[in-house]
Order: structure tokens, then sequence, then C-alpha cells
């Protein structure tokens, strides 16, 4: 439902938001500071005052406001506090009758405020929690006019009622909503003091025991949090004792505060967007990224993971096991082209962050390239997909797409770079790049080579192909440091990297693909007798050692020692959360830019790291 908070209906006298009409509606006066200018907003000037009959009449068709009621809760709460509690003498409040039918059917309410919230501090609040700045343009919601705001005030008080009445239950919501997702402030303190209740016990010793709240102790945790003028006075508390709730219908009731919740924000967003969109000499190029900004955020607010019973999980899992010893190979998942490799990580798979690193010009994006091409000849193997063409999007921050295809190109006829550039080629080399061009176009490779991208460009333009073709299955970004973060001036390089970080394992949740990101190395490794990468040589590798799923290093010694063979390279594994470590020695066609394994048998170059080669999990 809507909860409508009128506008002024005279610019020269401001007025308190208007009931709708009706005989059972209670009277209210207006009282008006005439010393005020009549430009400044409603919630500047004027608080609603509800008469003595409006109270009585509160009184007879709220159950919630029986004075025998009121009563017994003052007794039971006598005596549990650390000081008398404020009490609202009622003098100011805004209030609202009961209105239509609610969202999907559910009866509800309007925002019930008798505990003394003025509309000056609704519109403080709501512009403060539903957007970055408080600033009313940016916020979305016009300070002189906030009408037609969607919220589910009755589901908001059967949630904390529920919880009130049963602690176990509040665990049944507590990762579905945010104190910020309830329009009646004084819902939104409690709730917050709940979940930091809750947080408490279950990081204590008595996490064991059995959990519940009291009015008493979630008042005490508002008092604690300086928040008791907001609250407006214990019986905000008291009241849901006596609201109706129900285990069985919370999770309900949440989602229906939590819808309201994003439609608000939908028109905030909406309305940020056009004030952006209207500014004078405005770049459409940055109105375009906000708007790709805040509909991804909307998207990843409303999206929210559920649980998977291990009974829907094991058909795929085991349907895969079987298939790999009837086709008797190790590789589960899409094959990375190098049958040593994959015979220690089984493939590439699915949702994984995958971080291939090394220092310039040792040929991590060549390696990066002969991937995406082996990985573009393959079918699916399995899944809704199986037998269709496997896509790549690869993501150039360096290079242009021309120098990418070059070495494609090269990669896939035999035809040395240098001689693709300079036309230095016979008919044969001809004949051998036309037959590469016709199998490079039936590949699915998509290339984005605008530089400076954004997580949220990523992002963004990585579901668009997704949506577009059916699903993408490798994802490349070449390189990491080359993005940029949403949080400009305001983050150190370690905090946007680590957003980066996140932002790409995400994404590979998200579009059940692969995601590999190749990452440059500290040059502080160069001063060490033994050159051969190791962990902690990534550049700001906190967050990228946390969120990799696998971390491959590409080394050439030659690169340090003229002496040594000049095609001899190695791929490290540093990490494996799903399997084992090792060294994969590999020859390097420079000219071609290709990778290609030795004929080093398995045994010899993989290092196990662990017992039966497995590193840590």
């Amino acid at each position: 439902m809507l909860c409508t908070l009128n506008a002024m209906t005279d610019p020269k006298t401001p007025t308190a938001p208007d009931l709708p009409d009706s005989t059972d509606s209670p009277a209210v006066s207006v009282e008006v500071d005439e010393s005020v200018s009549a430009d400044e907003s409603v919630g500047e000037v004027a608080v609603a005052k509800v008469d003595a009959g409006a109270e009585e009449q509160d009184e007879a068709t709220d159950p919630a406001a029986d004075p025998a009621a009121d009563q017994l809760a003052d007794e039971t709460l006598e005596g549990q506090f650390d000081e008398a509690p404020p009490i609202d003498d009622g003098d100011y409040s805004f209030s609202t009758q009961e209105q239509g039918e609610g969202v999907e059917g559910v009866s509800d309410v309007g925002v019930d405020f008798d505990a003394g919230i003025d509309v000056e501090s609704l519109v403080r609040e709501l512009e403060s929690t539903s957007s970055p700045s408080a600033d009313s343009k940016a916020s979305g919601y016009d300070s002189d006019e906030l009408s037609q705001v969607p919220c589910a005030p009755r589901s908001e008080r059967s949630v904390l009622a529920t919880a009130l009445s049963d602690g176990d239950a509040f665990a049944l919501v507590a990762d579905k909503l945010k104190g910020e997702d309830f329009f009646d402030i004084r819902n939104r303190l409690i709730f917050d003091a709940m979940l930091r209740l809750w947080q408490a016990h279950s990081q204590s010793q008595n996490a064991h025991r059995p959990f519940g709240f009291d009015a008493a102790s979630v008042y005490n945790e508002i008092k604690r949090a300086g928040e008791l003028i907001k609250l407006g006075g214990y019986d905000a508390i008291t009241r849901l004792v006596l609201s109706p709730g129900s285990v069985q219908t919370i999770e309900h009731h949440a989602k229906l505060v939590r819808g309201q919740a994003q439609v608000r924000r939908i028109i905030q967003a909406a309305a940020q967007i056009q004030g952006k969109a209207s500014e004078m000499a405005v770049d459409p190029d940055s109105v375009f990224m906000m708007v790709q900004q805040q509909l991804n955020e909307l998207v990843n607010d409303a999206v929210q993971a559920d649980y998977k019973k291990i009974a829907d999980v094991l058909p795929e899992v085991t349907r895969r096991a079987k298939l790999a010893r009837l086709e008797g190979k190790s590789t589960v998942g899409i094959s990375y082209g190098y049958s040593r490799l994959d015979k220690i990580t089984s493939g590439m798979h699915r949702t994984n962050l995958l971080i291939l690193a090394a220092r310039p010009a040792m040929g991590k994006t060549a390696l990066a390239l002969n991937m995406t091409l082996k990985v573009a000849q393959q079918s699916v193997p399995t899944g809704e997909r199986a037998g269709q063409p496997c896509r790549v999007m690869f993501f150039s921050l360096e290079m242009g797409a021309d120098e990418l295809v070059q070495r494609l190109l090269a990669l896939q006829s035999g035809v040395k770079i240098q001689d693709l550039r300079e036309g230095n080629f016979d008919d044969t080399d001809q004949i051998a790049m036309d037959r590469a061009a016709m199998e490079l176009e039936r590949c699915e490779i998509f290339i984005d080579d605008t530089p400076g991208a954004t997580t949220v460009d990523v992002r963004a333009r990585a579901t668009r192909v997704a949506q577009r073709t059916g699903g993408v299955d490798l994802l490349v970004i070449d390189y990491l440091q080359l993005m940029r973060g949403t949080g400009g001036n305001r983050q150190s390089r370690q905090e946007e990297v680590a957003e980066i970080s996140r932002s790409l394992k995400g994404l590979a949740k998200e579009l059940d693909c692969t995601v590999m990101a190749l990452s440059q190395l500290n040059r502080q490794l160069e001063s060490r007798a033994d050159k051969r990468p190791m962990m902690s040589d990534l550049r700001e590798s906190g967050a990228i050692e946390q969120d990799a799923d696998m971390i491959m290093f590409v080394y050439r010694e030659n690169r340090y020692n003229s002496s040594a063979p000049e095609t001899a390279a190695e791929l490290i594994i540093g990490k494996h959360r799903a399997g084992g470590l090792g060294t994969i020695n590999m020859h390097f066609d420079g000219p071609l830019t290709r990778f290609t394994e030795t004929t080093v048998q398995f045994g010899d170059d993989h290092q196990g790291g662990g017992s039966g080669g497995f590193g840590p999990l």
C-alpha cells in the first residue's frame, strides 16, 4: 500500500498532511509559526497536533491504545530500565488513519507517528537512509512535497512484534532485512537494536542457550546508541507486545517490508538520474555510467540468495562424476587446452575467480589469448548449454581490439605477427591466414577494449553480452590494476583493488562463468636471487589472495638470465582452493606468442602442495 503524506495546499500557509476524507477521521489542528517564511518546507514549519477528540477515537478503534493494556505493559516494565524512560506527553504528533488494502492483498495501515515524530524528522531520516547524500535533489524526494510513499507499516510492526515475542524467529529475517528497509523511523531503530543484540548473543559464550528479546533490553540498547529522542518514548516498544505477529508469517511480512523499501529506492534512483540528466553541460557518458551504477545497485539489492538443500545439488554433482568416469577423463569443467594443467585442476570451474599474474613482458596476455582461443573452439561439456559453443568475453584495458585479433590470427594460422604487420608472407601463408580467419569467425569471442573501465562498466557490459547471447563461459580481464573502482578519490588503492576483486568474484557467481583476471607483480621480486614469483608478490595482494579460487604465475627465466633458453617458460600454480599445486613447464614461441606444453612427464613437473599432491582447501 501507499502511505500518503500530503504536501502544502496553500502556498502561503503551510499545513499538516491531510487525512483521507472520512467521518471516522480524527480532527487535526495545526500550529503555525507566523514568523517563518512561506517558502520554507512543510517539514520545517508545521506539525500536526491531535486534539482530545482524536485521542479518544484512537483509543476506541486501536486495541493497542487500550488504557488497561497500557497500564499492564507499564507495570510489566516497571523497574526493568536503567532509569525512568521519557514519557511522551502527546503534545506534538503526526497521525494518520487506517487506509485501504495493502500490498498483494495484505491489509495495511498508514504510518502511526503518535510518538512525536514530525515531518521534518521524517523527511531528513528518509533522505539520509535512502541515499548516500542527504541533499534533497540527490535523495529523490522533494522536501516540500513528500507524498505517495510506498510502505508497509502493519508488516513492519508484525515483524518486530513476532521477534519480540519469539527471539528465535528473528533469525528467519536477520539476513533478509536492514534497518533502512523500515519506513517508520521508530521501527528502524528497534530493528537495528534487535540486530545488534542478536549478533552480540551469537558471538558470546552463551550462544548455545535460547535467545529472546524483551522491551527493556531493546529500549536500553537504543539508549546506549544515543537514539532515544528519535524513538520518542518507550511505548513505541511496549505497544509491539500487543501487536499481532506470528512465526508462520514473519518471512512473508519481511518480504513485504523489503519490497516496499526497494520501490522507494527505485523512485529515488529515478529522481537522481533525472536530476543529473537535466543539468546544464552534463556529459552524457557520465549519465549513462550513473544509470548503470544505479541499476546494478538496485539489482544487487533485490537479489537475495536463498539456501540450497543438498538434495537439490547432489544430482548434478554425481552426474558429472559419472560422466567423467564413462569418458575416462579427469577434466570436469571446460578445458584450458593444456592437458597437464587440466589434470591438476579438472579444467575451468564456473563461479571461480582465477588470477594469472606476472611481471611485464613475461607473456601473461599471450597465455590468456592462447587459453581464450582454446576455450572458444570447444563446446560446453555440461549443464543447460551442453553441446553449444563456448563463449568468451575479453576485456582489454591495455591493447586495442585490432592488436588482439592480430595475435589470435597468428596463433591460428602459424604466420608470425611481424610478417602479418609488414605483409611479409607468401601464397602459402595467405591460404593459411584465410583459413584461420574463417575458423576465428566461427568462434564466439567478444572483445571490449574500452580503456579505464570501472567495475560497474565491466559488470554492465558482461551482463549485456550474457543476456543477448544466452550466457558467457569465460570472462577475461587484462588487466586488474588498470580497472577502476567506484569510490573515486575517497578510496585508497588497496581499498579500490579490494572492491575490484570482490566485484569480479561476485560477477563470476552472477554470470555462472569463470573469470580470469590478469595481474601485475611487484618489482621487489627482482631483487631476490630466485625471481620466481610467490603469492606475496601480488600488488595489493591481500584482497586478491582472499577472493581468488586459483592463482597462477607466468615465469620465463630468460628475462633475467640470457643464458637460459629463450623458449623456456613455467606456469606456476601458487594457490588452488580445490586441488593441487605445482609447476608446469611450457614452450614459448615468441614470434607467434604461442604457449605449448613440453613433453616433460606430469610427475616430473608437478610439485604437490600437500598430502596426495593437494594444496590447502
